[in-house]
Formats: structure tokens, sequence, C-alpha cells
């Protein structure tokens, strides 16, 4: 799914809708939630369940002291369910699938609770109806302090409330009027857990998505500020660097030779009389030759090591890191050939002219300190050399002594 639409799914979350109400993502949103906030939610119940398992064992001791009479039964019974709300807890660890998360606690919190409720059915103890009453403060607790996910703290707070309805009006000690007071007091603390659940889930996930959306944003302008800074850095007619591009990686190919005094070799090339090409065939066949011309050179390069580039009008610029000259001029000379091997029909300089380029080379050791434009002058001057004695060839320069270039390779 694209940013784009997964913004829009956001958004109309967010603005509110039947979704929003039932606390549920459209299913692409659902699942990416899910993926990102599953282990955060796992921690989150581990934790409720072990506070709330140790308040169970806690109140499992206050049961055995004030009701004496049902100590055998409580004992029977916390010995059954407590291990259901550990089982919960460790199920945990196995990253579970969310509505087998979900279901895990709703059984144990439902079957602690309403083990607890049956426990004050059975006795008769004149305390028992007092604990019957102030139970009904747990029902609130069971909704929120459990923090299940909506739809299953709204099944798991019916069966407690169902629950509590019956073990009132066991406790057939306390006036019919107690009791009818009792249930619908529970049902209103139910209501107002829900409440509070449903609540805490909503600015859960308007928390999320909101998150979410600024990290979409974020990404979508990084992409935009990197297409924007490729499209300055990149030549729109033959899809090489432009001379910016090459600007910077010659600078950084410089500086980090120099750290290990390694070389760095350049090879400028131009093609051969390319103002008399487009004179005679116009720039829109010269634009052609331009970007065969740039495909060629390309194609003979070593895969991401050596950088080409096209520095303006027909001259390209090939940086060569850790190449000495000889090996720079193989390399000028490959391309050379291959320029020629097109033979592209070249009008401007006669009935059977073909274009070619020619190529001055360069290569020095980077020192700190040194400027990484004496290396591009030098090849400069050395394609100049090239031009002079005849085109279609390749000349040699080195930065100690620019101005002694070798003999040029035959074209």
């Amino acid at each position: 799914m694209s940013d784009i639409v997964l913004t829009g799914m956001i958004d109309a979350w967010l603005r509110g809708s039947w979704r929003t109400a039932v606390l549920r993502f459209p299913a692409e949103l659902e699942a990416r939630f899910e993926a990102e906030t599953g282990l955060a939610r796992n921690r989150v119940l581990m934790a409720a369940g072990s506070v709330s398992l140790a308040i169970a064992g806690a109140f499992y001791f206050a049961l055995l002291a004030m009701l004496p009479d049902v100590a055998s039964d409580t004992a029977r019974i916390y010995l059954a369910t407590l291990p259901v709300g550990l089982a919960a807890i460790l199920l945990m660890l196995l990253d579970p699938a969310p509505a087998l998360r979900e279901s895990a606690f709703l059984v144990a919190n439902t079957a602690t609770v309403c083990a607890c409720l049956y426990v004050f059915s059975l006795s008769h103890q004149a305390d028992a109806a007092v604990f019957v009453a102030l139970f009904g403060v747990l029902i609130v607790g069971s909704a929120m302090g459990a923090q299940l996910r909506f739809p299953y703290a709204l099944a798991s707070t019916l069966i407690i409330v169902c629950g509590f309805a019956a073990a009132v009006n066991m406790q057939l000690a306390m006036a019919g009027t107690a009791r009818l007071a009792l249930t619908f007091s529970a049902i209103c603390l139910a209501g107002y857990g829900l409440l509070g659940n449903w609540r805490l889930e909503l600015e859960q996930r308007r928390a999320y998505l909101l998150s979410l959306r600024d990290r979409l944003q974020m990404n979508e302008a990084i992409h935009r500020t990197l297409e924007l800074d490729e499209l300055t850095r990149r030549d729109p007619l033959t899809g090489l660097a432009n001379r910016r591009a090459y600007e910077i990686w010659l600078a950084n190919m410089w500086s980090q030779e120099a750290l290990r005094e390694g070389r760095v070799g350049l090879v400028v090339l131009d093609i051969d009389r390319f103002k008399e090409y487009n004179d005679y065939s116009g720039h829109d066949a010269g634009d052609h030759v331009l970007k065969k011309v740039a495909v060629c050179l390309r194609d003979q390069l070593r895969g991401t090591s050596d950088q080409i580039a096209r520095l303006s009008g027909a001259s390209f610029a090939v940086l060569l890191p850790g190449l000495n000259e000889e090996i720079c001029a193989d390399v000028a000379e490959r391309l050379r050939s291959a320029v020629q091997r097109m033979e592209l029909p070249h009008l401007g300089i006669g009935l059977h002219g073909l274009v070619s380029v020619s190529a001055g080379v360069a290569s020095h050791v980077a020192v700190p300190g040194t400027a990484a434009s004496a290396l591009y002058q030098a090849a400069d001057t050395a394609l100049y050399q090239a031009k002079i004695f005849g085109r279609n060839r390749v000349c040699i320069a080195t930065l100690a002594t620019p101005a002694v270039l070798s003999a040029p390779v035959a074209g």
C-alpha cells in the first residue's frame, strides 16, 4: 500500500466514522497497527496480568480470614483458576495473534472474578453480603485494569455483571431492594468502566495514527528532498551526473584517498568537432549523439567504483579511484575505442566522417592540504594536447609537471 493511500485512510479515520466508534481500523491499517504495537501490547498485558494475579493472591487470604465456612471451596477454586491467569501471562512470551492474546486475558480475568463471586454465593457468613456489595468496585477494574481491547472488555464485563447479579440474588439475608440496588449499581459501574476503557483505547489508536501520519509525512518530505537533490545532480539529457555532482565526488574522493595517501585518477573526454556536427545535423541530432556516447562511456566502466559525469556541452569526466596514469590511460583508450566502434556518422567533417572522442588523463597521490582542482587542470591540459595532436586519441599528464605530456596513443 502506498504512503498516500495510507495517509488518506488515517485522515478518514481521524475525521470520524463508524469505525472510530467501534475502535477498528481498515484491514490494512489494522494489520500495521497490530504489527507495530503488538510487542508493546504484550508487555502491557503481562504487567496488568501480573498485578491482577498478585491482587487475586492477596484476596485469597482475605477470603480465608473473612469466610472460613468456605475455606476448602476457596482453596479448590483458586487452585483451578489462578493457573489460568498465569498461563495467559506466559502466553504473551510467544507473541500470540491479537485474537488469541485478548481472548486469553478475557478468559483469565473473567474466570478469576467469577470464581470469587461463586465463593461469596456459597458462604453463609454474615460478612458475605458486605463482600458482595464491595465487590462491585472490581467490576470497574475488570475492564480498565486488564486493559483489554474494547470488544473483549465488553464481553468480560457482561459476564462479570451477570455473575455479580446472580451472587447478589443468592444472598437471601439481604433485602430485595438492597439486592436490586446493588445490581443496578453494578450495571452503572460497568458502564463507567467500559466508557473509560473505550476512551483509553480510542486515545491510544488516535495517538498511534497521529504518530504514523507524522512518520509518513516525514518520509515523504525526505523522499522529495532526495529526489530534488538527485535532480540537481543529474544531467537531464544524458541521465549522467552533472558537473555539480562531479565536483562533490572529486572533493569527497580526494579527501578519502588523502587519509591513506591513495591515488585518484581522472579522464576528461570531449566529442571531437561537436560544433560542426550540430551545425550540419541540427541540435536534435546532436542531443541524440550525446545520449549514445554517454551510454557507451558508462557501459565501459567498473560497476559503482568509477564515476562518470557530463561536465558541459560535449565534455565528460570519469573519476577512477586508486588507479595510476598508465591504467587510467588504458581505461581512456578503451572508452575512445568503444565510441569509435559505434561508427556514428559525422557528416559535419566529411562524407565518411565518424563521431570520435579525445581524452586527457591525469592521476596523482592525494596529499592532505592539496587542492583536488589541480587534478582536473592537468587532465584538461592533456585533453587540449590530444586535440592539438589530431583528435581521436589519448594524452597523459602528471600533476607534478602538467605541461609534460606523454606521446598520444594512436587513434
